[in-house]
């Protein structure tokens, strides 16, 4: 056999190159192996523990751990934690005074826009004579009452809401 016909493998214990006829040998010495005897035999458990965690805080085994890896990483773990709720919180506060303002805007433009519409209505009716200033007018105020009611609809049901959450 010669160096470009050997098959190179390698022994799982030693971890020396193996050839053609080492790799026989060697499964030929695994096929005479004798069985162990009971007191000789072991049995292995594998147990796999996984946790999770969540929020801004290691769980206390980690925290400690940080704490004694670099002291003084646990106060700034709490204080990072601190500033973050104080984010959190200044933009929810800042989130319910942007509904609010929407809110009420809306409110103001619906009711300008139901006036606007009566006045405009009435308007045609006095200014347009006969049948078609009447139906004019008719559909400009009932628009009016329409875009007030509709808002005042939406303006409860969103309270409503902000009140169920």
């Amino acid at each position: 056999m010669t160096d470009g016909d050997r098959i190179m493998t390698r022994s799982k214990k030693t971890g020396r190159a193996l050839d053609k006829t080492s790799k026989q040998e060697l499964t030929d010495t695994k096929k005479k192996e004798t069985p162990l005897p009971d007191d000789k035999k072991v049995q292995y458990h594998q147990q796999i523990v996984t946790a999770q965690y969540s929020g801004p805080l290691p769980d206390p085994t980690s925290f400690g751990k940080y704490e004694s890896i670099l002291p003084g990483s646990a106060e700034r773990i709490l204080t990072m934690a601190e500033k973050e709720q104080q984010h959190r919180h200044q933009i929810d506060d800042i989130e319910v005074k942007i509904k609010s303002r929407d809110s009420l805007l809306g409110i103001i433009c619906g009711t300008a826009l139901g006036i606007g519409g009566l006045i405009a209505g009435s308007i045609v009716v006095v200014k347009v004579p006969g049948l078609a200033g009447t139906v004019t007018g008719l559909i400009f105020g009932v628009s009016g009452i329409g875009s007030i009611a509709i808002t005042v609809i939406q303006s409860t049901r969103t309270r409503r809401e902000q009140k169920g959450q």
